[in-house]
């Protein structure tokens, strides 16, 4: 069922996905004036964020982290493979628990990536929308 919600979120995207358009942004006051209204206070905390972010991007696009995703993303396909009819009660409770374990490795994936890149660039991965 999961994979058919993403198969049908992915066709949803590419249905509305339209490249010839062109989005002009409205009109912005200079940077200089923008910077002054700003506190002190609130240039530093988003300076801190932005290199928190920079920080994570580099985790989430390390060639390490990527192939631990992959591991985990077999790891789960040969696990999933594993159900069969007739089998116990505590091996399919161990097979649901390592099921949500590494759904929710995926889901903690999927929320550094979203804080690291941006829900925009994270959106337009390809990749990322089949995940």
């Amino acid at each position: 069922a999961f994979f058919v919600l993403n198969l049908f979120l992915a066709i949803i995207c590419d249905e509305f996905h339209e490249p010839d358009r062109v989005v002009v942004p409205p009109k912005r006051a200079p940077l200089a004036t923008v910077g002054r209204r700003m506190s002190h206070a609130r240039r530093m905390s988003m300076l801190k964020d932005h290199e928190r972010r920079l920080r994570v991007r580099g985790l989430v696009e390390s060639a390490g982290f990527q192939r631990f995703i992959l591991a985990v993303i077999l790891l789960n396909t040969g696990l999933m493979c594993c159900y069969y009819y007739g089998m116990s009660e505590d091996l399919e409770a161990g097979l649901d628990l390592a099921n949500v374990g590494m759904s929710a490795v995926f889901a903690l994936e999927m929320g550094l990536k979203v804080y690291a890149l941006g829900a925009g660039p994270y959106a337009r991965d390809p990749f990322n929308v089949f995940d």
